[in-house]
């Protein structure tokens, strides 16, 4: 079957690129192709589509993407997906906080407008560089048609969503999911409840100000069986993890709750609490219970971590919590928005690059997706000519009436160097 073997060689690469934060107009692209293939392809033949993929997890990230066209693409998947293989999919989409997302649509009021958009703001938020601020409704549209105003008309009904997701909520998920507490596994909920009496202890040690034995006793039964959980023989999601709060109680354990306070090293009786716990917390993660694994907990625990870390600004997780904003303004190559970070850029002269003008001014920011080109387009102009010294000012100005000084090609090779940092 020529659309299995097709779907099979680009659904993974697909996602990756989904995944990897590509902007508005290249997610939409890549969700369009994913809605065709789930759609055409039969039950049997999306199952072995999708089996080495967590589709749960990806459309969990898909659903924090703030534009109405995005969030519509992501539920028409879920609804085939569901549709065609609910038995094998219903437990991981609540596993992976699909579930919890699609209960997000229909009640806005509890979660960011970051996250859920609002308005009617599709202009500030579908940014395609030097092609200018188009509706992703006319995304494909290859006429020439971004001063009509049929390219500025969005054809998304923003009810729509509410509505399907609504759907496929009533429709794919028990009755008895319409409640908060069934929106999560009984994995999610085991860490909440750990990290709450954890937090509830380590308040209670606070407020007596002496460290008490039982208490701490009790903290390391607790804190010994969340370490159990996450490393046990059932997986925990990124999102069980996340949503949990275990990592904020791991941290406030080690700490002693004192983590953000300027003045706990100092403190002596913080430093001899804290050296405790590290002590207790090495017991338990640097010994594995299982003899037959060859991966301590702690090794575990840190995979989970970097796992999270890198997903932690795309998961509709921590109801209220704000997610920082990730538009930014490109000066290069033309000044734009996006809506993804920048690199800022320093542009050094090399050593034997004498031709050109020493441009080792302030850094500035670069587009990452744009082409070495547009790079070699901007710097051309402030690199090309050697820049006239205040001395030399007045003679040369005597001379232009006399003659053009004749500008010096630079190569492509010849740019400047470049060191890079992400902009915070």
């Amino acid at each position: 079957d020529r659309l299995l073997k097709f779907g099979m060689d680009m659904l993974p690469t697909l996602f990756q690129v989904v995944n990897s934060g590509a902007s508005l107009y290249v997610c939409y692209g890549c969700l369009s192709v994913v809605n065709k293939l789930v759609y055409y392809n039969k039950p049997d033949s999306l199952h072995g589509l999708i089996k080495d993929i967590n589709v749960a997890s990806f459309l969990a990230g898909v659903f924090t993407r703030n534009d109405y066209h995005i969030l519509l693409l992501a539920l028409q998947i879920a609804q085939t997906v569901l549709e065609k293989l609910s038995n094998v999919l219903m437990n991981s989409f609540i596993k992976e906080g699909v579930l919890f997302a699609i209960d997000g649509l229909l009640t806005p009021d509890n979660c960011s407008e970051f996250i859920f958009p609002t308005g009617n703001g599709l202009e500030c938020k579908n940014s395609v560089g030097r092609e200018g601020m188009r509706c992703l409704c006319y995304a494909f549209d290859t006429r020439q048609s971004g001063s009509t105003s049929d390219s500025r008309t969005c054809n998304v009904d923003k009810n729509s969503i509410h509505n399907l997701a609504e759907h496929i909520k009533m429709k794919y998920f028990p009755a008895e999911l319409n409640s908060s507490q069934s929106l999560v596994t009984d994995v999610l909920q085991d860490l909440r409840n750990a990290s709450m009496a954890i937090s509830d202890l380590l308040n209670s040690c606070a407020n007596e100000g002496a460290p008490d034995d039982q208490k701490e006793e009790e903290l390391s039964n607790i804190m010994r069986e969340a370490v159990l959980q996450l490393c046990g023989n059932e997986p925990v999601s990124t999102f069980e993890l996340i949503e949990s709060g275990i990592i904020k109680a791991l941290l406030n354990y080690l700490t002693n709750g004192q983590y953000l306070s300027p003045c706990a090293l100092a403190n002596l009786a913080h430093g001899y609490a804290v050296q405790k716990r590290f002590e207790t917390f090495a017991r338990m993660s640097l010994s594995s219970a299982d003899p037959v694994s060859n991966d301590l907990p702690l090794s575990l625990l840190v995979r989970k971590l970097q796992c999270a870390l890198s997903t932690v600004e795309t998961f509709p997780v921590i109801g209220g919590y704000a997610p920082r904003q990730r538009g930014s303004y490109a000066a290069v190559p033309s000044g734009c928005c996006t809506m993804y970070p920048c690199l800022r850029v320093h542009f050094v002269r090399g050593e034997q690059e004498t031709c050109l003008v020493d441009y080792s001014a302030d850094a500035v920011t670069v587009d990452p997706f744009c082409l070495v080109g547009e790079i070699e387009h901007y710097l051309r102009p402030k690199v090309n000519q050697k820049r006239v010294e205040p001395s030399e000012a007045n003679v040369q100005a005597s001379d232009q009436g006399k003659s053009v000084p004749t500008q010096a090609s630079v190569d492509a090779d010849s740019l400047p160097g470049i060191s890079m940092e992400l902009e915070a």
